[in-house]
C-alpha cells in the first residue's frame, strides 16, 4: 500500500486475527473510511492512531477485550459485537467535538459510571448500548455537555435507572429504547427530569403491571410508545390510583 490514496478500505468477513502495524503507517495520510467487521482481530497495532485523516472506523464482530488505540479526530465508531467490559478508556483521547455516533452494542459492559462520559462525549448525538450487561444506572451518569439524542439500552439485565440518571439531557434525549429489560411495576418509573422531549419511547417485552396515564401526559413531545408484551392488568387514570381493568 506504499505512496497510495486510499481513502476507503473494507475487508470484513474474512479471516484475519493481526493486522500489521506497516499497513496504517502506509494509510495514515489518505485513509478516512476503514471497515474490518466479523473476523477474528484480538488486537490491533498502536499505529492506527496515526491515521490522521481516519473518520469512520468498524471493528464490529471481532474478538477484542478492549478498544484499540485512536486517531483523534473519529467520528463514527463501532465497537460491536466484541468482548468489551467497560466503556473503553481510549475514547478519552478523542478530541472534544469529534466523535457523534457510537455503538458498543452486544458486549460485556456491566456498568456505567459518571466519570467516563467527559470531554470527548460533547458532539455524541447516537449512544447504542443494546445487548450489554448493565444492570442499574446511575445518577448525572451522562453530563449536561453531552447533546445525545437517541440512547439504546435494549437486552441488558436493566432494572434500576437512578430518578436523576437522565437529568442531564432535558434538551436533547429525543429516542430511548429498553426493550427486553427487566423492569417491572408501574410505567413510567419515576424520574426527575430529562425525558420531557422524548418523541421514541420504546420499553416492549419487560414486566411492567400498571400503566399511570398522567405521568405519560408529562411527555408532551411523545409520537411512539411501544409497551408490547409487558403484563399491563391496570391503567392508573390519576396518581390518586384511579384504575381501569383491562
Amino acid at each position: 500500500f506504499a505512496n497510495n490514496r486510499i481513502e476507503k478500505l473494507s475487508v470484513s468477513y474474512n479471516k484475519l486475527n493481526s493486522i500489521s502495524r506497516d499497513l496504517f503507517l502506509s494509510l495514515k495520510n489518505s485513509l478516512e473510511h476503514l471497515e474490518v467487521e466479523h473476523n477474528k482481530l484480538f488486537h490491533l497495532p498502536d499505529s492506527l492512531a496515526q491515521v490522521a485523516r481516519l473518520r469512520h472506523l468498524s471493528l464490529a464482530y471481532n474478538q477484542l477485550e478492549e478498544s484499540p488505540p485512536l486517531p483523534g479526530r473519529i467520528q463514527t465508531l463501532s465497537l460491536a459485537g466484541n468482548f468489551l467490559t467497560t466503556i473503553p478508556s481510549a475514547l478519552q483521547t478523542l478530541e472534544p467535538g469529534s466523535i457523534r455516533y457510537l455503538d458498543l452494542s452486544y458486549n460485556r459492559i456491566s456498568n456505567l459510571l459518571p466519570n467516563e462520559f467527559l470531554d470527548w462525549s460533547t458532539s455524541l448525538g447516537t449512544l447504542n448500548l443494546r445487548g450489554n450487561r448493565i444492570a442499574q444506572i446511575y445518577k448525572n451518569v451522562f453530563p449536561a455537555n453531552m447533546p445525545v439524542k437517541e440512547i439504546n439500552l435494549s437486552f441488558n439485565d436493566l432494572y434500576h435507572v437512578d430518578p436523576q440518571s437522565f437529568s442531564n439531557l432535558s434538551s436533547s434525549l429525543h429516542v430511548l429504547e429498553s426493550s427486553s429489560t427487566l423492569f417491572s411495576g408501574y410505567f413510567p418509573f419515576d424520574t426527575e427530569e430529562g425525558l420531557e422531549n422524548l418523541s421514541w419511547l420504546s420499553f416492549d417485552n419487560n414486566d411492567f403491571h400498571i400503566l399511570k396515564l398522567s405521568k405519560i401526559a408529562s411527555f408532551s413531545y411523545l409520537k411512539y410508545l411501544n409497551l408490547d408484551y409487558n403484563r399491563i392488568v391496570d391503567i392508573s387514570i390519576n396518581d390518586d390510583c384511579q384504575n381501569v381493568s383491562l
